[in-house]
């Protein structure tokens, strides 16, 4: 009897310590799965924040470059395109009194006279106005359109700010041409743009490209900056 009572007390000692094993094992697994099921949860929540933030990183570019093409209103004959008289702007009324002279007297070293032209001032340029047909006839850099707006102090959310226009379309006596020249500040650089374009094209672009004249590019430079 007491055997059986020893053996039963050890039977009753090895459930137990079965049953201790067991819970342990049990519960040391369920850490495990919560661990794991934690670095899961985690990973999907590290995801999701990604795609979220490069969603609202795309939506903010999307919305900057629909505010950037807002402002092209290069066409717009009640443009505002009268410079600032802020003397301290990158562009106002002293810098383009400066150009206008200088222009005059660079024209006259050229064989060729210009004149300045802005919104509701049209010069027929091989047929096209510009730049009330500027619309249809877009400008263009290299072999895409390009984003210009008028500017009066030489900001823009464009990428190109358009100062003002000179052409010697009207000069019936020049030496060559006619050429048409666009002084712009692209993203803050001083470039003088020109096209001689004389047809159209399926595209309705109206091609320029950076003038190879330095004279005409230091020049403007210089009045920029204010040498």
């Amino acid at each position: 009897m007491a055997r059986r009572r020893g053996r039963g007390a050890v039977t009753l000692g090895s459930s137990r310590l079965y049953q201790c094993h067991h819970h342990a094992d049990k519960s040391n697994r369920q850490y495990h799965l919560n661990r794991r099921g934690g670095e899961v949860w985690s990973r999907h929540q590290a995801k999701a924040e990604a795609e979220a933030t490069s969603a609202s990183v795309a939506k903010a570019k999307a919305k900057a470059q629909a505010d950037s093409k807002s402002v092209s209103n290069i066409a717009d004959p009640d443009a505002d395109a009268t410079p600032t008289d802020d003397d301290n702007a990158v562009w106002n009324q002293s810098k383009s009194d400066a150009l206008s002279d200088f222009m005059s007297s660079w024209g006259d070293t050229m064989n060729q006279q210009y004149q300045e032209y802005g919104p509701g001032d049209d010069v027929n340029f091989n047929g096209v106005d510009v730049p009330s047909d500027l619309d249809d006839m877009k400008p263009a850099v290299g072999t895409k359109a390009i984003n210009i707006a008028w500017s009066t102090d030489g900001k823009t959310k464009a990428d190109y700010a358009l100062l003002t226009i000179y052409s010697d379309a009207e000069d019936d006596d020049r030496a060559g041409g006619p050429h048409l020249y666009f002084f712009v500040l692209h993203k803050g650089t001083p470039q003088v743009l020109i096209t001689e374009q004389t047809q159209g094209n399926a595209k309705h672009l109206l091609y320029f490209h950076t003038t190879a004249n330095t004279q005409l590019s230091g020049g403007f430079t210089k009045i920029i900056n204010g040498d």
